[in-house]
């Protein structure tokens, strides 16, 4: 979410979604931890999941989540948890 801005030189939107995203009361940022990274490698080395994808999925599996909520097309679908996209919602 911060790349882009970042790579465009945008400091202040950066800065504008790290605040949202720190301070939403619907967003809970948690720690990583070695459980957690271990889930994501055998995720990533059972799949073609990308290591932040399976990072991602990995937390919010360990944070008892029942789907996973996104926009990546690539994202993959071979994964413990539902994928919704949220284009295809929208539709």
């Amino acid at each position: 979410m911060l790349v882009h801005p970042l790579r465009h030189g945008n400091e202040g939107l950066a800065h504008q979604y790290n605040d949202i995203l720190l301070s939403s009361p619907h967003i809970k940022t948690v720690s990583l931890t070695p459980e957690t990274a271990q889930l994501a490698a055998e995720l990533r080395a059972s799949s073609t999941l990308k290591t932040p994808d399976a990072i991602q999925l990995a937390t919010a599996r360990a944070h008892g989540a029942e789907a996973f909520l996104t926009n990546d097309r690539d994202f993959g679908d071979a994964t413990p948890l539902t994928i919704l996209r949220l284009n295809e919602l929208t539709s």
